[in-house]
Parts: structure tokens; C-alpha cells; sequence
């Protein structure tokens, strides 16, 4: 494969933004400052090159960033022979991972890889474009660390007797990890989708990119049984600021609460204690376009904020978990290690959710089984 060379022209076209269609559905986008061994690509000035190569002191015209003040991303190599080999390493992974043998006959290598490196970039928090081989290594562990965390918790009560089941799923090529953790509440035929846990593991971290309902739940007697329970998870919890619902601890569905506890004492079951949570990843931002309807940083904050104080429930009902985001504290900046949320696991005990505590006592230890 002639990764260096098709680099290269994704590192050109980046000057302006390439969308590059490989099927009739999937694209990938990106737009960054590229220095290579302490030099900007192509000797070219400031003035030629679109944006700053100091990406933490100015901000973009609004042309380029998208209407915001975010920062294009730099990607800094410092050692092209080690990065071009971690990269290499990592489009084969890709390509072994999902299948895409056939993609190659049918769209072309060339395209097959620009594709998957504008699939590994659009992943990368603002610290990975300056670390990039550091970030290559943690997702070629990703790929490597596949576990499977199936379980069976049985007969909860206050689910109407049914079993929640856990499963780890493959998901799809293009999405942030190469796996999901997905919960159901079964009873019979009847079923019940939790959200899912998009993750991946490196180094006994769990980096933590998505949880989201991948599935609608049918309007059956069964699920409206099963939703008016999980909602009482809510009962005790007080918010004495004076935000609105929807902005505070309160406003997480209690869905995304259970689903989240569960993950998370697997995680610890299975000696995983430390988590991050990635909150922000320039290119799939940059990606969207501003305009009058669609406001890109209100719904860039509020799917961070969402994603925040879902973890900052959580510590509602689990006291011995450290929770640090340097964002809210002051401490640090969205440019550095300070974008993440960092997780550490003590224990998983609830002493104050009779739901909760049934669900936790009635676990499962299930060891993770490497496939």
C-alpha cells in the first residue's frame, strides 16, 4: 500500500476541506494544519497556508471555523518514518477489522485508504492531532482489545422479574470505536433497549466516546411497565440549583443512568478502573455547516454537557468514584488533556435507589473473554 503518498494529497486538499465519497452514504471530512518535523507542509508561509500553525493562541476567521470560536486542528508529526509506520499498521487494522477486502476491489486502494485515514482523524481530540502516534497506538489496541463482556443479570423484581442481558457488539465502520456495549431488559418475547455504550480499552483505560438509544423501544404494556420503573430512579435526587431541569443532574434520562452503572461495574468487576470521556473531536465538528437554522456550537455544548452531567449523576448514587473535568474547574482548556472527563473507580455500591441496588447486588462477576 502507498500510504505515504495518498497521506499527502489528503494533507492538500485539507487546505480547503475534502469530502470524499466512497459509497453513496458514507463521507469523511477534514480540515487541519499539518507540520511535519517542525516545518509547515510545503514551505509554505502563514499567509499561504490556511490558518495558524499555533492553533492555541489565534482564533480562525469565521470562514474557517465554521461561524466559532474553535481552532482547526494541527497535526504535528515529528518522526515521519515512525508515523507513516503506526499509520500503516492502523489501515490494516482497519481494513482487517471490518471486512474491507471487497472495498478495495470495488472503489479502489487508493480511495479505500484516503477513507480510512480521514475516518482515523475525524476520532482525534485536539491532543491526538499533536500526539498522532500516541493516538494510532491507543486505537490499534482498541482494534486488539476485543473482549467480550456478555452477562445476565436475572430476575430483578422491580423489572417485573425480567433478566437484563449485556452484550458487546461490533459496530459499524465510521463510528468513534470499533465496539458498543448494548443492555437488554428481557422478559419472555418482550424486550427493552437500554442506550448503548460506545468504547474502546487501551492500556486498562476505558475511553468512553458515546452513549446513545441506537433502539426504539415499541409502544408495548410491557416497555411502559419497564419505563415507569427505571423513572424511579429519579426519586430522591434533588438539584437545589437554579437552572432548569434539563441543565442540571435531573434532566439525564434514567435509562442512560442504568445503562451507564451497568458498563461501569463490568469495568470495575473486571479490574478496569480508570476511564476517560471524550467529549469533543474537531473534524466531526468542523464537519457541520453554520448557518441561521443550524447554531453548531449550542449543539456541540449541549451534546457535551449532556454527556458530562450524565457521569456527574451517576456519582448521585455511587459515592466512591472520582469524577475530574479540568473544563468545569477552571483548571484547563479545551486544547489539551483538559477536554477530557477522567474517571476513577473505587466501587460500585448504591445505598440510596432500591433499583439500583437490586441490579447491582443480583451482578453477575463475569470475567472479560478476549475473542
Amino acid at each position: 500500500m502507498d500510504v505515504k503518498n495518498t497521506f499527502y494529497e489528503i494533507v492538500k486538499d485539507a487546505q480547503t476541506g475534502i469530502t470524499l465519497n466512497i459509497s453513496e452514504d458514507d463521507f469523511s471530512y477534514v480540515r487541519f494544519n499539518y507540520i511535519e518535523e517542525g516545518n509547515l507542509y510545503g514551505n509554505q508561509t502563514i499567509s499561504e497556508y490556511i490558518g495558524n500553525p499555533n492553533c492555541y493562541d489565534e482564533v480562525y476567521d469565521a470562514e474557517y471555523s465554521n461561524g466559532t470560536s474553535n481552532y482547526l486542528p494541527t497535526l504535528k508529526v515529528e518522526n515521519k518514518k515512525i508515523f507513516f509506520n503506526h499509520l500503516t499498521q492502523l489501515i490494516n487494522k482497519y481494513i482487517e477489522f471490518y471486512q474491507l477486502e471487497e472495498a478495495i476491489v470495488e472503489f479502489g486502494e487508493n480511495n479505500l485508504i484516503k477513507d480510512i485515514v480521514l475516518t482515523i482523524l475525524s476520532n482525534a481530540r485536539y491532543v491526538d492531532y499533536e500526539n498522532p502516534v500516541v493516538y494510532m497506538d491507543r486505537y490499534i489496541n482498541f482494534f486488539d482489545n476485543y473482549y467480550s463482556l456478555n452477562n445476565e443479570i436475572e430476575n430483578i423484581s422491580l423489572l417485573e422479574n425480567s433478566n437484563i442481558i449485556t452484550n458487546t457488539k461490533k459496530e459499524k465502520y465510521g463510528y468513534e470505536t470499533p465496539y458498543c456495549f448494548e443492555t437488554i431488559i428481557t422478559n419472555g418475547s418482550d424486550k427493552y433497549y437500554l442506550p448503548n455504550i460506545n468504547y474502546g480499552i487501551s492500556n486498562n483505560t476505558c475511553y468512553i466516546y458515546a452513549v446513545q438509544n441506537k433502539h426504539k423501544n415499541e409502544d408495548t404494556n410491557f416497555n411502559k411497565k419497564i419505563k415507569r420503573n427505571i423513572n424511579k430512579i429519579n426519586s430522591g435526587i434533588i438539584d437545589n440549583t437554579d437552572y432548569d431541569k434539563s441543565d442540571t443532574v435531573l434532566g439525564v434520562p434514567p435509562s442512560f443512568v442504568l445503562a451507564l452503572l451497568i458498563f461501569l461495574k463490568t469495568l470495575k468487576n473486571n479490574g478496569i478502573d480508570n476511564i476517560e470521556v471524550i467529549t469533543f473531536l474537531p473534524d466531526r465538528y468542523f464537519e457541520k455547516t453554520a448557518s441561521e437554522e443550524y447554531d453548531a456550537d449550542l449543539i456541540q455544548n449541549n451534546l457535551t454537557q449532556r454527556l458530562v452531567l450524565l457521569f456527574y449523576r451517576i456519582k448521585e448514587h455511587i459515592n466512591d468514584i472520582e469524577i475530574n473535568y479540568p473544563v468545569y474547574d477552571g483548571i484547563s482548556n479545551s486544547m489539551d488533556n483538559g477536554e477530557n472527563l477522567l474517571i476513577k473507580l473505587n466501587d460500585i455500591e448504591c445505598s440510596n435507589n432500591e433499583l439500583i441496588e437490586e441490579v447491582l447486588s443480583k451482578f453477575k462477576k463475569v470475567n472479560m473473554q478476549r475473542r
